[in-house]
């Protein structure tokens, strides 16, 4: 990442809640979730949503446009995840490689925004999009409405929205959709509906519109199936999907009935490193619960694993926490370790 978006990933959220939290739970509050029939986890949300001062606008022009024409005018889209990336970061080191080519924009109410490109790697979808705007929306603007994924039954994701210049924007988004079966093929529709000045909450409202289809990348998956249970919590390591752009990490939880008398959530989160020294950076793309929290499915993501590797040595730390900012425990498990086929 750069040195000015790790600035930004640690923003100081003390000034959105008033009482104290810890590193995790801050990093947590990053996680948006949007509620669909399953019920997801509710981690807290990435970007708190207030009661905000919604300026109403009478009329709004809006304009689409396809690559090459006028999308071409806007030279500073191109490559946008180099800006989320740095020599020692590897998560997206092979995303420019295997993304399909979106380049569809739209210009609406002041603000032209358009979508680069995307990568669908049979789990999580990964989109860069950028905005040109008239408008101050501040340093960190939020985004009205999330990334909607046709046929999902429950949607997770993160969003970062990176300003490059005083009327200029970079963004990348990770949405996680669940559904009821594998999909060889995603339709995804994206339609913001406004976006907000973090600082003074001014909101610009307008009727920008996306609708794009992507292939999964070809993968390959590794049954893992290993377990471990302590303080009556058990996290299986379901299988590990490999593809040329990630490493999926699909686990799945099974709480104790006096643990969810004590705690509102049991969530975990993974340092995970292999036998050649490599640690990676870790990705949490959400989880769901069709029974109140009892079992839980969760998904967290790393770049390409190193081909001289031959383990992954998994260490799970579980998040106990009372809801939002209300107070939380760590309880670190032991290390489980797999060997990669």
């Amino acid at each position: 990442m750069t040195d000015q978006y790790k600035k930004w990933a640690n923003l100081n959220v003390e000034d959105i809640e008033p009482m104290d939290v810890t590193d995790i739970e801050k990093a947590r509050m990053k996680q948006r979730i949007i509620n669909k029939k399953a019920t997801k986890i509710k981690r807290p949300v990435w970007r708190i949503v207030s009661v905000a001062l919604v300026i109403l606008v009478a009329s709004a022009t809006t304009v689409s446009f396809a690559m090459p024409s006028v999308a071409s005018q806007f030279p500073f889209i191109k490559g946008i995840v180099n800006y989320f990336t740095s020599d020692n970061d590897k998560l997206y080191e092979q995303y420019v490689d295997y993304a399909t080519d979106i380049e569809q924009l739209e210009m609406s109410n002041g603000i032209t925004m358009m979508i680069e490109n995307a990568v669908f790697d049979g789990n999580t979808i990964t989109i860069t999009y950028a905005l040109e705007t008239e408008h101050d929306l501040g340093g960190n603007p939020r985004v009205g409405q999330f990334i909607d994924v046709e046929g999902s039954v429950a949607i997770g994701g993160i969003d970062s929205l990176q300003q490059i210049s005083p009327t200029k924007y970079v963004g990348l988004a990770r949405v996680t959709p669940t559904f009821k079966k594998g999909l060889e093929k995603v339709q995804v529709q994206w339609s913001p509906k406004s976006f907000t000045n973090d600082i003074t909450d001014e909101t610009i409202n307008g009727d920008w519109k996306f609708n794009f289809e992507l292939k999964k990348i070809q993968d390959e998956i590794q049954l893992v199936n290993q377990s471990m249970t302590d303080a009556g919590m058990t996290l299986i390591i379901n299988e590990i999907r490999k593809t040329d752009v990630s490493t999926i990490i699909k686990m799945k939880q099974i709480n104790e009935s006096r643990l969810l008398k004590k705690w509102h959530l049991a969530s975990p989160t993974l340092v995970i490193r292999d036998d050649v020294g490599n640690v990676y950076q870790v990705v949490d793309n959400g989880g769901s619960s069709m029974d109140n929290g009892a079992t839980a499915e969760w998904s967290q993501s790393i770049g390409v694993i190193d081909k001289r590797a031959t383990k992954l040595y998994i260490e799970p730390t579980m998040i106990l926490s009372l809801g939002e900012a209300k107070g939380s425990e760590k309880y670190k498990m032991k290390t489980i370790e797999i060997s990669l086929d």
